[in-house]
């Protein structure tokens, strides 16, 4: 009997540690790491033969086999007498092999709905120490690079890509409950989440945010045949337009456009020498294995010098496009792997069914266009624990609950 309590008990540490790691992810890597050890230690706690033989069966090896075979390529192959200085990234690699097998026990989808709305939480309060510390500046003007300085160092197109998955999070939510009190709170949410949004001026997060909302509400008309809450999404995008329009004033509204529509060539001006760069890494160098993700950036800094940009070269630019990552680090084999892998996650996610898994690769995939995300820890934990706990969702599990509040 005692044994089975505290089963019980462990178990349940096990899933609210879980969202504790999910709700630090925007935060300072103080807090993610406390977090992530707190979930080894309660992961190996509840680890059993079956539970994790069943999930490394059913997902935990591709996600073991790809994500090796892309990063580790990119770790041991130098092709150039130079050092070799990528240990510090290895630490990544590891957690990226790591989230799957972590993530071993049977969750259901309530459970899984926790963790979600804990990073949606996260989020929230995240956006609200980002407000306060903006109108408690004497200026009050609104700044592109200052504005996520309260999450301690966070770029801002990290935390836009966090907005819009905690916005989708919330949505799911709102379609799903039946209490009005609790409807009219996600509505004020999701309102304050997409109006923070612009605020922040991202760019490539708001490109797609705004195509995740058209997936979105097809998704719910052709597949799920959900016509009648989509009164929901557009109340939420009236009220949100409305409010933003009513409370910008004239000198936020020109820095807002100035930075999102003015200075979008500049933008994809440096973006456009980034990926030339990265292009010719590739194209002049062994390409089926990669120049190796150690040695990356060396590469594109010698191109950057040759190519006079002095801006990338000093600040260390890497590629801007997490798939020419990739290609550079770890050849043809690692970029056929990496679309192997996100290929398989659209695939499964739309069998199954799982909206929230599609709006997730979506927005991953878009983003990863003009940044490289699995370069900072924010990436690499939004993406670990995303991947793991959406894409595999089986309909099985999908219909094993019913989260209706």
């Amino acid at each position: 009997m005692k044994k089975i309590l505290t089963n019980v008990s462990f178990d349940k540490m096990y899933i609210w540690v879980l969202a504790l790691f999910a709700f630090s992810i925007p935060y300072k890597n103080n807090f993610s790491n406390i977090a992530l050890i707190s979930l080894v230690f309660f992961s190996i706690c509840c680890v059993n033969r079956r539970s994790l033989k069943k999930r490394v069966r059913d997902y935990a090896w591709i996600l073991l086999l790809i994500n090796g075979l892309v990063f580790f390529l990119g770790c041991f192959f130098i092709n150039k007498e130079i050092s070799f200085n990528g240990f510090n990234k290895i630490g990544k690699v590891v957690l990226l092999l790591l989230m799957p097998v972590l993530l071993h026990k049977y969750r259901t989808l309530k459970e899984e709905n926790i963790i979600f709305l804990a990073f949606g939480c996260g989020v929230v309060i995240g956006l609200v120490l980002c407000w306060t510390a903006f109108f408690l500046n004497s200026t009050n003007i609104i700044n592109y690079s200052n504005f996520t300085a309260p999450m301690g160092g966070i770029h801002p197109v990290y935390f836009s890509q966090f907005v819009v998955m905690a916005f989708f999070i919330f949505l799911e939510n709102l379609l799903r409950s039946i209490k009005l009190e609790y409807k009219i709170i996600l509505i004020v949410l999701l309102i304050f989440l997409s109006i923070s949004l612009f605020y922040i001026q991202a760019r490539t997060p708001v490109v797609a945010f705004i195509l995740c909302l058209f997936v979105f509400a097809f998704y719910k008309i052709l597949i799920q045949n959900d016509i009648k809450n989509l009164k929901y999404l557009i109340l939420v995008i009236f009220l949100g337009a409305l409010i933003f329009f009513i409370a910008i004033n004239d000198i936020d509204y020109l820095l807002i456009k100035d930075r999102m529509i003015n200075n979008f060539n500049e933008g994809l001006t440096i973006r456009l020498h980034s990926w030339r760069c990265a292009w010719n890494v590739f194209i002049e160098n062994p390409k089926l294995l990669g120049v190796g993700f150690s040695n990356t950036q060396y590469y594109l800094d010698e191109c950057y010098k040759s190519s006079y940009l002095a801006r990338p070269y000093f600040e260390h630019y890497n590629s801007h496009n997490q798939y020419l990552q990739i290609l550079v680090s770890s050849g043809v084999i690692g970029i056929i792997s990496w679309l192997f892998m996100v290929g398989y996650a659209f695939y499964r996610t739309i069998i199954n069914n799982n909206l929230l898994g599609l709006i997730f690769l979506i927005l991953f995939s878009i983003c990863c266009i003009t940044e490289v995300y699995l370069v900072r820890i924010w990436g690499v934990l939004f993406y670990a624990l995303f991947y793991s706990l959406l894409v595999f969702r089986t309909k099985k599990e999908k219909m094993s609950d019913n989260l209706k509040e």
